[in-house]
């Protein structure tokens, strides 16, 4: 196996796991929230957090549909996902935070 780095972060054969904490979607469109999603992810001892870029207009339809949530709720589904997009102005200033928090800023589309 050849070893790579992930930033500072040497991977491979007789190193540590590297850890990635999946904050994915779950920041919500708030950018607060994905703030604390990296604190959580550094205070673990995370090696990287990975968040997730998606845009609602790339998965569905604005006319997908509502469904019925377990509450008994009906729930636009393109408004829904387009609730768990981040804002591209985000990425330097998450990457920013997550170096500030000495943890590797990840993302995945």
């Amino acid at each position: 196996m050849v070893n790579f780095n992930i930033g500072e972060r040497e991977v491979g054969e007789n190193q540590p796991c590297f850890i990635v904490a999946e904050a994915g979607i779950n920041h919500n469109g708030d950018f607060e929230l994905a703030k604390k999603l990296v604190d959580v992810a550094a205070d673990a001892k995370a090696d990287a957090v990975k968040f997730q870029l998606i845009e609602a207009k790339g998965l569905y339809v604005k006319d997908a549909g509502k469904f019925l949530t377990d509450f008994g709720d009906e729930v636009d589904i393109y408004k829904i996902w387009e609730q768990t997009e981040m804002a591209p102005s985000w990425i330097n200033k998450l990457a920013d935070y997550c170096a500030e928090k000495n943890i590797i800023f990840l993302s995945s589309v």
